[in-house]
């Protein structure tokens, strides 16, 4: 759509007559593109136990100061310690999150690389 300059109509009704022409073509990719992502989703769930443990680590000593910081500021009931408590804990989940998008990013990519290679071949009106 966008390399054709088409508007969506045009390109949906392009990609249409390609599946028309083509069918085995595209039954092909899509039946590799399920099987990528069924494994692709078992891939990502394993990749998120690794990057618990690793955001663990690095989480943990902002997270033992946080603790004892919010602690001294009063406690998780004080305004104070809350929000110092909560700065940390949301410290770590941003620390899992980065480990999370870098060790799936491999995992995504594989399978729009591959929908970029199918229809690379197909040009364009």
């Amino acid at each position: 759509m966008v390399c054709a300059k088409l508007s969506p109509l045009a390109a949906a009704n392009y990609v249409a007559t390609e599946i028309r022409r083509n069918p085995g073509r595209f039954a092909g990719y899509f039946a590799v593109r399920a099987l990528i992502q069924f494994v692709g989703g078992a891939m990502m769930t394993l990749a998120a136990i690794p990057c618990l443990i690793g955001s663990s680590i690095l989480s943990a000593p902002v997270l033992g100061v946080g603790g004892a910081l919010a602690g001294s500021l009063g406690g998780w009931n004080a305004g104070a310690g809350a929000a110092v408590g909560s700065a940390t804990i949301l410290l770590a989940a941003t620390v899992f999150y980065c480990l999370t998008c870098a060790a799936l990013l491999p995992l995504t990519a594989v399978p729009y690389l591959l929908a970029d290679r199918m229809l690379a071949t197909v040009s364009p009106p």
